[in-house]
């Protein structure tokens, strides 16, 4: 990169959040995203993608004038404005169809050994709280 250019990074953090507006706790999802967080750790893969985190490689890479704008992506049907709205059902959409995929593997082979059965169970709760219009889920991006 030649000096004065710039590099624009977006990444989604998942470690899902909950809104407090929300009147579904989201208990399950809160769960699901720690416990994969632990088990993908255990294979050398940081699922956490938080502005520190990002900010403090760019640093280490010799980046000066790091700038950090957060935003919210919701999963779900639960914001209020359109697009929003719109995004967060295609986001519903990517994580219902991908649950189980990115589960299997990292749930019964490095975190605890979960049978299929109780994999199956959780993320049926997951998918639940998702799909409710009181779970107000968002990833950080």
């Amino acid at each position: 990169m030649k000096p004065g250019g710039y590099i624009e990074v977006q990444e989604i953090d998942l470690m899902g959040v909950i809104q407090p507006s929300s009147r579904n706790p989201g208990t399950a999802f809160l769960q699901w995203c720690e416990l994969q967080g632990k088990a993908a750790a255990q294979v050398g893969i940081n699922l956490r993608t938080s502005p520190a985190f990002i900010s403090d490689h760019l640093r280490r890479a010799g980046f000066i004038d790091i700038q950090v704008h957060e935003f919210r992506c919701p999963i779900g049907p639960w914001a209020a404005g359109k697009k929003l709205r719109d995004a967060g059902l295609l986001q519903l959409s990517a994580v219902l169809d991908g649950l189980e995929g990115l589960s299997l593997r990292l749930f019964q082979f490095y975190e605890g050994g979960w049978t299929r059965e109780e994999l199956s169970v959780l993320l049926a709760k997951v998918r639940a709280e998702l799909k409710s219009r009181e779970c107000h889920a968002y990833w950080p991006v």
